[in-house]
């Protein structure tokens, strides 16, 4: 008995699995959130309706762009000793 009760305990429990697998869809307790889904998706495409979702980023026309020009403008070890910020000085320009 018990060498029959074995393999057909596992093929039932093979089968609930897979009947759980093949409709995932419902009101039990582990199906997916469909409707909390769909409310996340809704409210993702009603974003993009805004005027303000439209925008492109762009750079300022004051804006630096010349990383030396960039670069002379750090302030490093001003009273406080050299990389006491986490900043240090490029040692390549020397």
């Amino acid at each position: 008995p018990l060498v029959a009760f074995v393999p057909l305990f596992g093929m039932h429990c093979l089968n609930f699995t897979a009947m759980e697998l093949e409709m995932p869809f419902g009101n039990d307790p582990n199906d997916l959130p469909l409707e909390k889904l769909q409310n996340k998706m809704n409210i993702s495409l009603l974003m993009l309706i805004r005027d303000t979702s439209d925008h492109i980023a762009h750079i300022d026309a004051k804006a630096k762009r010349d990383p030396d020009e960039m670069r002379g403008g750090l302030r490093i070890g001003e009273g406080e000793g050299e990389g006491s910020r986490g900043m240090v000085a490029d040692s390549s320009s020397e």
